[in-house]
């Protein structure tokens, strides 16, 4: 796919990270959410682990959104 976009607890997305950067084609966006700012590093290191490039993310109070990137021309 070329944008992926997941709104599930910080768990899962580690759980699911593998499977979700499968999916990802060349030069896809990856946006995470529905994470607590606490536990940004965890899942981002998940990701960062199988090769994306973290992007600008955000943040809303608690709340933290995290973008990647896969490599490759889109």
């Amino acid at each position: 796919y070329d944008v992926v976009v997941a709104n599930i607890l910080a768990n899962t997305l580690v759980t699911l990270a593998p499977a979700l950067e499968a999916r990802l084609a060349p030069g896809a966006d990856l946006l995470l959410s529905g994470i607590l700012v606490p536990q940004e590093d965890e899942v981002a290191a998940a990701y960062r682990a199988l090769g994306l490039a973290q992007q600008a993310g955000a943040r809303d109070g608690e709340w933290s959104l995290l973008h990647f990137r896969k490599d490759g021309p889109p």
